[in-house]
């Protein structure tokens, strides 16, 4: 029971289409070597492992296991070590004032890419249209 609470929880149906739009995008530019910042449950580097991709992973959190223990304000590597950096959902932690350094500090560890994502947190607009003998379910 606990598990399938922590799966509803955490791996909700909008996050799933974001690791598919995080996976499609490093897959596009066809990276050697990808930086993966904000680790969560290690879905997208488990795929893009599965995918034949050098990834390494960085997190501020040990208990995620990353391959390297970091920030993303202060990154242990060199420059231009990796192909892409991929940080999605990392950067609204921290607070806004860090956010300039941040990019710059991205910019440096990069290659060549940089794929960021930030979280949307408008209002949800749906539409729904009624057909008439159709089951229509719902979900969010």
């Amino acid at each position: 029971m606990n598990d399938y609470y922590q799966f509803q929880k955490y791996d909700y149906l909008i996050r799933w289409i974001s690791y598919w739009h995080q996976i499609n995008e490093v897959l596009k530019l066809r990276p050697k070597t990808v930086l993966e910042i904000g680790i969560g449950n290690k879905t997208v580097r488990d795929c893009l492992k599965k995918h034949g991709l050098d990834i390494k992973t960085l997190d501020v959190d040990k208990e995620r296991k990353p391959d390297f223990f970091g920030s993303v304000e202060e990154m242990p590597f060199d420059d231009n070590s990796f192909d892409l950096i991929l940080c999605a959902e990392v950067l609204e932690h921290l607070p806004f004032e860090k956010f300039e350094k941040c990019l710059k500090e991205l910019e440096k560890v990069t290659k060549k890419n940089v794929i960021l994502s930030l979280p949307h947190f408008g209002p949800p607009i749906k539409f729904s249209i009624k057909i008439p003998f159709l089951k229509f379910s719902a979900s969010d």
